[in-house]
């Protein structure tokens, strides 16, 4: 097909819902119905001016050259199909989806691109008489048509969130079910079936759908809050348009932990000089989504943060698992008691069934299974710990066992609920039962709070080799939970309940400080060997393993700090710091590098140097360059005070970058040229490649693009060479602003791109808002103004969700383009562009920047994993 439009158009796929049972109910009727749908389709696509591009059997592929043209053809045809026949069995049902996008037009006639699939999954969401609209169809056609908001959902196939929007108007239905795509969230996945409890999901679910915006599940320990908590949130998706979302706090301790958590738990970064409750409540003010926090108990002094989000975000629910209640004004309880005697038995049923691969009990046992539930007074966790044993024990023998165990724990603590007493003895008998080596592993797995790696659990656990076999066994007795990482590596974690018990056993015996030494050992050695590699060809592989560890790290920290280990802290935070700078926790690392350089004493001149370096770059980065000045200054001090060349150069460069960074450019050259003698004469390549590239930088503050181009491309060349990744990126950003400050636009293109890919790379997403700066001068400058402006908000968006602050350089010529644009386009041109570009996901800003660098090609083949940017044609 040819004369199809081209550049921004938008795209409207329909077909009818439940085809396949019209064709059965109707059999030959079913042709003459298919051909009036056809007819309504395309009076309506051809009186609003839209291309047939496909039909097959009872879908359609139409596209229109102006958003306002889609809609008003969708509405019409819905108008009609309504008029014929509405709900009845006599009429068709059609589901339409619309959304405006760049696709590229193929040389065979027929489009390619993301954009396609996303307006085929929009579709796929919506109901019969349903039209679902993107977000960036909305904002262009809202003048004139309404639409209500459903939320962010996640669509096959697409990475980002998209956004709903239901048409609405006159001759339209008004109600339908919640949209067939997905809310997002974090809901763990349950593999075992959720027995009982019917009537407290009811309640639950009644709770958090009314007019209570906090509520707390209370119970006992093992009685089942977690599971309950998440089965409601399971048949709760469709009420919260923004999402449902878990937050664990096995691992908090105070109010930030809770904070950080929470920003974990929904992809929140921290924005520098700013408290992070007060970024949680900006980003959440509007959010219509349930956030689930368990095993509150811990930290229930943090209550307040919670009460905070509330008065500021009207819209959001929060459900809390505890063992008691917070005592907060807008409260309500719900008290989960032990199971009743029926579920009690089903639950041990099923568990033993699962237990003994699918075996069954047997009908005469069921007087034994009732004595036993009856011991185990329903405590859900109490039952599924003896129903493990079952593959081993005969039931008579589990009932044993539990009378033995009952009878000894009646001189236990009185003050103590006699559930939890009960609780206690079956996980004490579920211990007794191991062999040393079990029990040894089990101990050792207590301390950590994020679960264990299978290398961990080797180290800690002391098992000679054979720690896969050992905590497989302990898994198998229901006292270890498995699960997998991203990458697909084991890893293995405890009940909340369950470690309480094994850590209070490690106090009892005192061998707790020995088991939490090994645990920091361990984590020590892990982030010394990651250290060097977070400069290296490995560095998103470290970064992404030192993250799943980062609950363990924050323990052995604050452990090591408590028991006064001041060398091993200083050790652990001072490797750790160019972590918490990626990754953005900088609130966080600079409190505890500054914590180990107090206690300095004794500290090895290497390490003190080290942290002090972290130390003043997290300061820098904050905005707190008084801080971060001294910081640096003691650093090269120290570094002096070692003699070697390398060092002392690194410790110039670092002090010179925080002085440019306060405005003194002669004073920060001057160090710069002090830097990059020490660190030539030391032959220290990697600083040398630094210092380079700061002088380019420093050229390009002072307006002299000639003189840092030169300077930038060499230390582009040197990163590359040295595999510094993060540092290479950067420096190909810096030679395409040098370019483009020279009105070098198609020389630029290609470092841009370089840039571009290995931020992908790195899931950078910070650096790629400032390389989407970077393309829309770029764009400007090929006089391409309209999608200067789509990109110059794509970048804001960004940036809004990353909390970067741009540096002088990009910040400059960000508002250089600005102005361009407001000239070329006026103030209502501009806005509606850049409205545009905030529609866009980042894979799609991402595709629109290199589809402009190489000037029409096609886009960026880049495939990422976890959350980064994916273009990928469908």
């Amino acid at each position: 097909m040819t004369g199809l439009p081209t550049g921004t158009v938008t795209l409207l796929f329909t077909d009818i819902e439940g085809s396949t049972q019209l064709v059965r109910r109707l059999g030959p009727d079913y042709e003459q119905l298919l051909a009036a749908h056809r007819r309504v389709i395309r009076d309506a696509v051809a009186t609003h001016g839209g291309a047939e591009v496909d039909t097959q059997g009872d879908a359609f592929f139409v596209v229109f050259e102006r958003a306002h043209d889609a809609v008003a053809a969708a509405a019409a045809a819905q108008q009609d199909f309504e008029r014929r026949g509405g709900a009845s069995d006599a009429t068709v049902q059609v589901r339409m989806g619309i959304h405006t996008g760049e696709p590229s037009l193929a040389a065979e006639g027929y489009y390619v691109g993301v954009d396609l699939t996303r307006a085929a999954r929009i579709c796929a969401s919506a109901h019969g008489g349903q039209v679902l609209l993107s977000r960036v169809t909305r904002d262009l056609v809202q003048d004139a048509f309404v639409a209500r908001d459903l939320g962010e959902h996640l669509l096959r196939g697409i990475d980002e969130p998209e956004r709903l929007f239901q048409l609405l108007g006159e001759g339209l239905r008004d109600r339908f079910p919640a949209p067939r795509a997905r809310a997002p969230g974090n809901l763990p996945r349950l593999r075992s079936t959720f027995v009982g409890r019917s009537q407290e999901v009811r309640e639950l679910g009644a709770l958090l759908t009314g007019a209570a915006p906090i509520v707390t599940l209370t119970g006992s320990g093992g009685v089942g809050k977690t599971r309950l908590a998440l089965e409601t949130a399971r048949t709760l998706r469709a009420s919260f348009r923004d999402g449902i979302f878990f937050i664990g706090l096995a691992a908090a301790a105070t109010e930030a932990d809770v904070a950080f958590a929470l920003a974990q738990a929904l992809d929140i970064e921290e924005e520098p000089g700013k408290p992070l409750a007060g970024t949680l409540a900006q980003r959440l003010r509007d959010s219509e989504a349930l956030l689930v926090f368990d095993n509150f108990e811990s930290v229930v002094g943090a209550a307040p943060l919670l009460s905070g989000l509330v008065e500021r975000c009207p819209k959001l629910t929060m459900l809390t698992t505890s063992r008691e209640r917070l005592h907060l004004r807008d409260e309500r309880e719900l008290r989960l008691e032990p199971l009743p005697a029926h579920d009690a038995e089903t639950l041990f049923a099923d568990r033993a069934a699962a237990s003994r691969s699918g075996a069954r009990l047997e009908t005469g046992q069921a007087k034994v299974v009732t004595q036993i539930c009856r011991r185990l007074e329903g405590l859900p966790l109490a039952l599924e710990l003896a129903a493990a044993r079952t593959r081993l024990l005969s039931l008579p023998t589990i009932l044993d066992r539990l009378e033995q165990r009952l009878a000894f724990l009646t001189g236990g603590a009185r003050d103590l609920p006699e559930r939890q007493r009960t609780l206690a003895a079956t996980i004490e008998w579920s211990y007794l039962l191991l062999d040393e080596e079990e029990r040894a592993m089990f101990l050792a797995l207590a301390v950590f709070a994020g679960g264990a790696s299978l290398e961990a659990s080797d180290h800690v656990g002391a098992s000679s080799g054979r720690a896969l076999e050992v905590v497989t066994s302990l898994c198998d007795k229901s006292l270890l939970v498995a699960r997998t990482t991203d990458d697909g590596a084991p890893r293995f974690g405890m009940l909340e309940t369950i470690r309480e018990y094994a850590v209070e056993l490690l106090r009892v015996d005192g061998r707790e400080a020995d088991v939490r030494r090994a645990h920091a050992q361990y984590l020590v050695e892990l982030v010394e060997r990651a250290e060097p590699e977070l400069q290296g060809a490995q560095q998103a592989e470290w970064l992404r393993r030192l993250a799943v560890e980062h609950e363990n790290l924050r323990v052995a920290l604050a452990w090591l700090a408590d028991a006064g280990d001041d060398p091993m802290l200083l050790r652990l935070a001072s490797a750790l710091w160019r972590f918490w700078f990626v990754r953005g926790h900088l609130t966080e690392g600079r409190a505890w590098l500054v914590r180990a350089v107090e206690r300095r004493d004794g500290a090895e001149p290497a390490l003190l140097a080290q942290a002090l370096f972290g130390a003043s770059t997290l300061a820098a980065v904050a905005g707190d360059l008084g801080a971060a000045r001294a910081l640096a200054a003691q650093r090269l001090d120290v570094c002096r005070s070692m003699g070697g060349d390398a060092d002392v150069a690194s410790a110039l460069s670092n002090l010179a970058n925080i002085t440019a960074a306060a405005g003194d450019s002669d004073e920060a050259e001057r160090l710069y040229e002090q830097a990059a003698d020490r660190a030539r004469r030391a032959g220290a390549r990697p600083v040398l490649a630094s210092v380079v590239s700061n002088l380019g930088y420093l050229a390009l503050l002072r307006d002299d693009a000639s003189a840092a181009l030169a300077t930038c491309r060499e230390a582009a060349a040197l990163f590359e060479e040295l595999h510094l990744d993060v540092e290479a990126a950067g420096a190909w950003l810096n030679v395409a602003m040098a370019l483009l400050m020279l009105q070098l636009p198609d020389g630029a293109a290609p470092s841009l791109e370089r840039s571009i890919s290995r931020y992908v790379e790195l899931q950078h997403d910070d650096g790629l808002s400032y390389c989407l700066d970077a393309a829309a001068s770029l764009a400007v400058q090929r006089e391409d103004v309209h999608r200067a402006a789509v990109l110059a908000g794509a970048a804001e968006k960004t940036r809004v969700r990353t909390q970067g602050i741009p540096p002088p350089v990009e910040r400059r010529l960000r508002e250089l383009a600005l102005a361009d644009i407001a000239s070329s386009l006026g103030v209502d041109g501009f806005a509606a562009a850049s409205a545009e570009g905030k529609g866009l996901t980042l894979a799609e800003a991402i595709a629109t920047a290199v589809s402009l660098a190489r000037a029409g090609a096609p886009g960026l083949d880049v495939r990422t994993s976890g959350r980064g940017p994916e273009h990928a044609l469908e």
